[in-house]
């Protein structure tokens, strides 16, 4: 009986998810949300999760359209084009590319610089279209919701009120979209039906064969480090390769469109090296020699001065020297260039709150926080809300700065015991 009525339990989840028909294949397949219900979600961390990552490409606000102008033909020709699309290059140098269901796709600046030509950076997006559009993200927490619920029942025997506390929790799936680890049929199903998308916009399919062939060499070679992260959500193997290749013999040629892509990306190449340069800056400024990444993030800044992530880091130089007026200069230099990146006004802000001018550490600190509410922010907008006497919203915000570990988490939890003897 005690197992008949573990199982009824089971049977009594999957009975309350109910099943749902995959846009791209016409297949039923069981989800824990709506359609709608990863459209809102992916609205609300699409943002967020770009900023994590570097925030949106703005040096070359022609190459974010020839993005999307690309990206809004290939989902024209999907199975599911009514999705409200959007697609967006991030300043990141880590070569990646991810899809939130609803449409919303981001690739990095860093996967961009491996790619030849157009044909290939179609087969980039066309294959996040499809891991958007059949709902992939999605079917990957379900999935693992299910067993754990499984595990659960038969391990403990659940109450039934517990059932309703997973799903609520697991139907937030927030930010984890963008950490989907697909499986190898998601993967599959993705090719499969982003050269067909590709084909059906006019692209060579074979381009994404050689995508497949570059990736899985690189993922045998010390070189894949820079690749972890992609190859983490997106695994490349042989079995895909020989895939592609059977998929794309039974597609039409298309075309490689290589002098415009190269026109479009001259700008990234021709500042590859000064992404560098700042990759060297922040190795110097952790191994306290400030003198060095200035030098590095001069000569940055004198081949791309519309990179503020180069004046940001400069800034950070200049604090670490104590010559305050000079960073205070850089930060807001950097916010002039990107005025939408959490980490310029955090920058700032803080370096206002250091030099106690509380008001306008709080008007940078709050705008870094409604970008990005990270664990700094958090401390920071805590501690001034104490020093105003405001000791409940100086509560919670410590609060939330005190579970992200590190030196910010011990100084929250310090402030939260004074709070606390006061």
């Amino acid at each position: 009986m005690k197992y008949f009525n573990i199982c009824l339990g089971i049977i009594n989840v999957f009975l309350t998810l109910g099943c749902s028909v995959n846009p791209v294949t016409g297949e039923s397949q069981l989800l824990l949300t709506s359609e709608y219900e990863d459209i809102v979600q992916a609205e609300k961390n699409y943002a967020p999760s770009r900023q994590v990552q570097g925030g949106d490409y703005n040096v070359d606000p022609d190459l974010q359209k020839y993005i999307r102008d690309i990206g809004n033909r290939l989902a024209a020709k999907s199975d599911n084009p009514a999705l409200p699309y959007e697609f967006v290059l991030v300043n990141s140098s880590v070569p990646n590319a991810w899809a939130f269901p609803g449409g919303k796709i981001a690739i990095n600046r860093g996967l961009l610089r491996h790619l030849t030509d157009e044909a290939q950076l179609a087969a980039v997006l066309a294959h996040e279209i499809v891991h958007s559009a059949a709902r992939h993200s999605a079917k990957q927490q379900t999935r693992g919701v299910l067993i754990d619920l499984g595990l659960g029942v038969l391990e403990r025997g659940m109450p039934s009120q517990t059932y309703k506390k997973q799903l609520e929790t697991a139907s937030t799936f927030g930010s984890s979209f963008v950490m989907a680890s697909y499986s190898r049929e998601d993967e599959l199903e993705s090719d499969f039906f982003g050269m067909r998308y590709m084909a059906r916009a006019g692209y060579e399919p074979l381009a994404a064969v050689e995508i497949q062939q570059t990736f899985f060499a690189l993922s045998g070679n010390k070189r894949s480090h820079w690749f972890s992260d992609l190859f983490s959500s997106h695994p490349p193997s042989m079995l895909r390769v020989k895939a592609n290749q059977i998929t794309a013999r039974k597609l039409v040629s298309g075309s490689r469109y290589k002098k415009r892509f190269d026109a479009a990306v001259a700008t990234l190449r021709k500042d590859a090296s000064s992404y560098t340069k700042a990759r060297r800056a922040r190795q110097a400024l952790s191994n306290n020699d400030p003198k060095k990444a200035l030098e590095l993030m001069d000569k940055a800044i004198a081949a791309q001065p519309l990179e503020s992530e180069f004046w940001r880091l400069r800034g950070d130089a200049w604090v670490l020297i104590k010559d305050i007026e000079r960073a205070e200069a850089d930060y807001s230099e950097a916010i002039a260039k990107n005025n939408s990146y959490y980490l310029n006004y955090l920058s700032r802000g803080e370096l206002y709150f250091q030099q106690g001018e509380t008001t306008k550490a709080l008007a940078d600190v709050q705008i870094s926080y409604d970008f990005l509410p990270t664990y700094r922010a958090s401390y920071l907008l805590g501690m001034m809300a104490r020093q105003r006497g405001d000791l409940e919203i100086a509560q919670y915000y410590l609060k939330a700065a005190s579970i992200g570990g590190g030196l910010t988490a011990k100084l929250a939890e310090r402030e939260l015991e004074l709070l606390r003897l006061k």
